[in-house]
């Protein structure tokens, strides 16, 4: 809309308020029912007119990312390949996600003690991977494993943001309840949605941690929590008391960890 057109509106809004009486007190609109309710109507109109035309300019980023979201089954296929398997006696006892080249990420409690975990995927496996880095307070395991063996492309991470994205639908990426075949394959991962719904401080050492009602089983400890545009924002960890909500942490977390993964793995 060019300034005339602008100007146009405007004046236009001002004469509709004087007409009524809003700008000066009084007026004949009053004394006819009828026509107060028209004119009210063609005023509120124009209100809404005016708010674009003489309010301030808003741009997309006012209110979070421009960019569309993807179908559930894109949003799969941008994950899928880097999730992988953590397996211990013939199942997946927790779910790893490739962040870095030879760097996976999973949850400590899947960990546990151990300093090499056996690692599956859907192109490989078994094939050993060392705990680079881990943090207990945060529930946060990084594992090392070499890149020639599994050459997968790293996924893409980013941060959520509460004021913006709350309601929003994310995706839980897993091995949750799935078994090693004889073979030693595990096939692809499952896959669940449910509604991003809040980002609660838990204390310390915990901190904020993302609260979705992305459903989990045992198994998905450790799987990417990813958004609509296939980023993944989270990991799993844990769920609530009634099981119906469940938490991740937050990729902020995990990049703080990260830096220690790659020295001890000799990773530039």
């Amino acid at each position: 809309m060019n300034n005339e057109i602008d100007k146009l509106v405007c004046r236009k809004y001002n004469r509709a308020l004087l007409s009524t009486g809003a700008a000066s007190g009084g007026g004949s609109a009053l004394k006819n029912p009828d026509r107060a309710r028209s004119v009210f109507v063609y005023v509120a109109v124009l209100a809404t007119v005016f708010l674009v035309a003489c309010g301030p300019a808003v741009s997309a980023a006012t209110y979070g990312s421009a960019d569309p979201s993807l179908p559930g089954e894109r949003v799969y296929q941008a994950v899928w390949r880097s999730v992988l398997c953590v397996g211990e006696s013939g199942e997946c006892i927790g779910t790893a996600w490739v962040i870095e080249p030879g760097l996976a990420v999973t949850a400590q409690h899947v960990i546990g003690k151990r300093r090499t975990v056996n690692v599956y995927s859907a192109f490989a496996g078994p094939f050993p991977a060392t705990v680079a880095a881990s943090d207990a307070g945060q529930d946060i395991a990084v594992i090392a494993f070499d890149k020639n063996i599994l050459n997968v492309p790293p996924v893409q991470t980013r941060s959520l943001d509460l004021l913006s994205e709350m309601g929003a639908t994310l995706y839980g990426i897993g091995y949750g309840g799935c078994e090693i075949k004889a073979s030693g394959g595990v096939g692809a991962p499952l896959v669940r949605s449910g509604t991003f719904s809040q980002m609660p401080n838990l204390g310390a050492p915990l901190g904020f941690n993302i609260k979705t009602q992305v459903p989990g089983v045992p198994g998905d400890s450790g799987g990417p929590l990813v958004d609509g545009r296939g980023n993944v924002v989270g990991m799993f960890r844990s769920k609530d008391m009634d099981g119906v909500y469940y938490y991740a942490v937050t990729v902020e977390r995990i990049r703080d960890i990260l830096p220690r993964a790659k020295v001890a793995s000799a990773i530039p």
